[in-house]
């Protein structure tokens, strides 16, 4: 059979019918294909969102055990700075450390009575240790916050 002879068979509209069917199969494959595809990129994208949550979480964590871990050496060297000013301060009662001379004072030892120089050698004692231990407080206070600035820097 020519093309001819399948033309006059089918007609016009047989062959619009074929066209257009052979149009719509062409189209919903197109349409299927790119569904799937659609999809495809849906969880890809789903699965690196989730990845990336699980990183930012893991990081987040990471950051908060390294900030624990300063917070714990910052009361450990408070606890440090505690027991130092109280050995400051028996050692300056024992007279294993003596303090400088512009401490002395200004009791004269003429006019004082012995209770009266016992109790200021005990107050310049005590203020020379709440000294010690404020400089040292500071000093462990910036040292931590240096570290957790160096931590909050680090990738």
């Amino acid at each position: 059979m020519t093309w001819l002879a399948a033309f006059r068979l089918i007609g016009i509209r047989g062959l619009l019918a074929i066209a257009f069917a052979l149009s719509t199969l062409t189209f919903y494959a197109m349409w299927k294909h790119q569904v799937e595809r659609n999809w495809q990129i849906l969880s890809q994208y789903t699965k690196a969102q989730a990845d990336a949550q699980i990183a930012a979480r893991q990081a987040e964590a990471r950051k908060a055990q390294e900030l624990a871990a300063i917070a714990d050496k910052y009361e450990q060297d408070k606890r440090a700075a505690d027991e130092a000013q109280r050995k400051l301060v028996a050692d300056l009662r024992a007279g294993s450390v003596r303090l400088q001379e512009r401490w002395a004072g200004c009791v004269s030892d003429v006019a004082a009575t012995a209770a009266e120089r016992d109790a200021a050698a005990r107050d310049r004692e005590e203020s020379a240790a709440r000294i010690v231990r404020a400089a040292r407080d500071a000093d462990d206070q910036i040292r931590a916050l240096q570290e957790i600035v160096r931590k909050d820097r680090q990738p």
